[in-house]
């Protein structure tokens, strides 16, 4: 029976305040000190904590020496009695496809992988071997490259980790531990580490940051690590509380579209400037799916763009676009052919009921005054019933077609209108037109008519909204 090992008791108390008893966790191991501890301090913990475990190890194909170190894992494991995956990245290939740094190719393929053993163990967690001085490299980095305040959001120690579209469970126990005390515990145990000559290859900007930063901070304090992981947990509650306010002002400022949203310029540009941005890189990080690559210059590049005129642009990592209109702006995925409801011929409005489009639904409804009109976002409509009549159809535009815009003195050529409210020209063709007996009663996802507005004589109300299906 071995003595209370001091890391052994940290990575208990871990589990005791992530509720981790009798759970099942994949344990992601690269062999190097830091996994291993955790691999062994879990196992001594199994049966105090009736822990359910599997390991998981991930050759990258980067380096001669990695399939070997795999193995060597999987002997780690085999020793121990658990079950263990080895994985095969292909990170070269993904890094040329995607057209990513190497380290940024090196996590997506490993995260990926660890995720398919997660779920192919049905497993509740992946278990990281993170340590305190990760999070103080990860923080600096963040700093360096201008992520902004969400760069000093620290890692957690129970959090959801996103993968591609699919989030899993990370659990990172070694959190509260120095990389020199996982070292000193595999002294102490009479393990053997993998020794990965590539972590100290200064090519690499961790490396740099690992070797030639915190030595130089050290010198001005000592427990710089220290400070920058308290510096991450107070950034952690901060950014926590704007998560929650996001959670509660994104349908009121966004709506979503099947490949991205549709922002209302308005509803932004009322809230603080620091939930302005905040919810911007949320919406980014949504059609992106992922949170790497959007520093605090293109928050503020975005944030200018929804601040300032129609017709602007802005390109934006992981090929998503913000294109700006009068009231509102689309962040989609670069190149599609339009975000907003299209329609490739004429179809019958179902009134009440819902209505098939191109990956959408038109949703309808009569209701009587008072209606909240005023709330409607880009996609809704509420029009007066009697004033648009029967039947309703929804078409692509025609040549010759005349709109008169909400709030405009008289109607005008819609061309004319699609082109003052700088909607894209790849975009015009398709765009959903509901017609009604008085003509073009609203350009779906971009402004209702005037004659169709509701009045203090509206005696029924017709609402509409496109909701995107699946």
């Amino acid at each position: 029976m071995r003595p209370a090992d001091p890391l052994v008791e940290k990575v208990a108390q871990a589990l005791e305040t992530a509720q981790m008893r009798g759970k099942a966790l994949v344990v992601a191991v690269s062999g190097g000190p830091d996994s291993l501890a955790l691999l062994y301090a879990l196992h001594t913990l199994g049966e105090r904590f009736a822990l359910r475990l599997a390991v998981a190890t991930v050759d990258h194909r980067l380096r001669p020496s990695s399939a070997q170190e795999a193995q060597t894992v999987a002997r780690h494991a085999q020793t121990l009695g658990l079950p263990c995956q080895v994985f095969t990245g292909e990170v070269r290939a993904y890094q040329r496809e995607r057209r990513l740094t190497l380290e940024q190719a090196a996590r997506e393929v490993r995260y990926a992988l660890l995720a398919q053993a997660v779920r192919s163990w049905g497993a509740e967690a992946l278990a990281l071997g993170h340590t305190a001085s990760d999070q103080a490299e990860t923080l600096l980095l963040h700093l360096i490259r201008g992520a902004g305040l969400a760069g000093l959001r620290g890692m957690r120690l129970l959090a959801p980790l996103r993968v591609g579209s699919a989030s899993l469970l990370a659990f990172r126990p070694l959190l509260s531990c120095l990389r020199s005390e996982t070292e000193a515990f595999c002294q102490r145990w009479g393990l053997t580490p993998v020794i990965d000559e590539s972590n100290r290859d200064l090519r690499f900007a961790r490396n740099r940051v690992r070797w030639q930063v915190l030595p130089a901070l050290r010198l001005v304090n000592p427990r710089v690590e220290d400070a920058l992981v308290r510096l991450a947990n107070g950034a952690s509650q901060v950014l926590d509380y704007l998560d929650s306010q996001v959670a509660q002002v994104r349908e009121k400022v966004a709506a979503p579209m099947p490949q991205g949203f549709l922002v209302d310029k308005a509803a932004w540009q009322a809230l603080h400037p620091a939930l302005q941005r905040h919810l911007l890189r949320d919406l980014w990080e949504a059609v992106a799916g992922s949170p790497e690559g959007l520093t605090s210059a293109h928050l503020e590049g975005m944030a200018d763009l929804l601040a300032g005129p129609a017709g602007r642009r802005i390109a934006l990592p992981r090929g998503v676009v913000l294109e700006s209109g009068y009231s509102q702006a689309w962040l989609v995925r670069r190149g599609i052919p339009c975000p907003l409801p299209t329609v490739g011929r004429e179809v019958s409005l179902t009134v009440p009921g819902r209505t098939p489009l191109n990956g959408w639904e038109m949703e309808a409804r009569l209701v009587e005054p008072p209606v909240p009109y005023r709330e409607a976002g880009p996609l809704q409509a509420y029009l007066d019933a009697d004033a648009v009549g029967t039947p309703l159809r929804l078409r692509p535009r025609r040549p010759g077609d005349r709109f008169w815009p909400l709030g405009m003195p008289s109607p005008k050529r819609l061309q004319d209108f699609l082109v003052d409210a700088h909607i894209p020209r790849g975009w015009r063709d398709r765009l959903a037109l509901l017609e009604g007996e008085g003509g073009i009663a609203w350009v779906v996802g971009v402004r209702i008519a005037h004659w169709a507005r509701l009045t203090p004589q509206t005696r029924r109300v017709l609402v509409l909204e496109a909701v995107p299906r699946g």
